[in-house]
């Protein structure tokens, strides 16, 4: 799932960040865990164990998804940071 939100003192106005899941309930209401930015989906989604991902039966039955915004990074390429910032998302291939 894609979510943009806009950034707080950032000229770029918004940044799209890909959400995944981390468990569900019975009620169908999971918790939400973001998998990356565009930055790290053009590099490595394809390593995010798939267990995160919300799959296309979910979609079709319907699923609520809680996302606390405050846990979602923000990456931009020219980032001093940067490579400390992506080896976070390094926990998501487990």
């Amino acid at each position: 799932m894609e979510l943009a939100f806009n950034e707080n003192l950032d000229l770029s106005g918004h940044e799209e960040h890909f959400i995944g899941i981390t468990e569900c309930n019975k009620a169908n209401i999971c918790f939400g865990i973001d998998i990356g930015d565009i930055t790290r989906i053009k590099t490595s989604l394809y390593k995010t164990n798939k267990k995160y991902l919300i799959t296309k039966e979910q979609l079709k039955k319907g699923i609520t998804v809680n996302i606390n915004v405050s846990n979602i990074m923000d990456i931009d390429f020219f980032d001093d940071d940067l490579k400390e910032k992506m080896k976070i998302y390094d926990l998501l291939n487990n």
